[in-house]
């Protein structure tokens, strides 16, 4: 039975870097699309956010996970993708409270949407959970 190659852990610190310049770049445009929402900046940032920034986070955090396992790390790093992810979905569900609850209230929607709303609290949380299990667990 063969073993996969391990990792070198320089392999996983440039990953880690990789997931921390893509999360600032996630932040910085959403910043601007918060800032800048009626104008033509803010359009561009919103379109850039949804369409280019989010994905390449969710690629880039996959691949850290990956290489800081296959590296073996018994660093903080090895539950820092899904502490970004569980954050990002709790961020999102208290918006889509947010809006549901300050917007329309009388929606035919109201319920499937507080229900997507709900399962991405309790998914973010779960991530949020099991990332700070990852960062508090020590190898043997």
């Amino acid at each position: 039975m063969t073993h996969p190659p391990i990792a070198s852990s320089a392999a996983a610190r440039k990953s880690v870097l990789k997931l921390i310049a893509a999360s600032v770049a996630l932040i910085g445009l959403v910043a601007v699309w918060i800032i800048d929402r009626d104008g033509p900046l803010g359009a561009v940032a919103a379109v850039s956010t949804i369409v280019i920034a989010g994905p390449i986070v969710l690629i880039v955090a996959i691949d850290t996970a990956k290489a800081l396992r296959l590296a073996g790390s018994r660093s903080a790093f090895l539950g820092l993708p899904e502490l970004i992810f569980g954050a990002l979905a709790c961020l999102g569900s208290v918006g889509g409270f947010e809006l549901l609850f300050f917007g329309n209230l009388k929606s035919p929607l109201f319920v499937s949407c507080s229900f997507i709303s709900g399962t991405l609290l309790l998914l973010g949380a779960r991530w949020l959970h099991n990332g700070w299990r990852a960062t508090r667990r020590q190898r043997l």
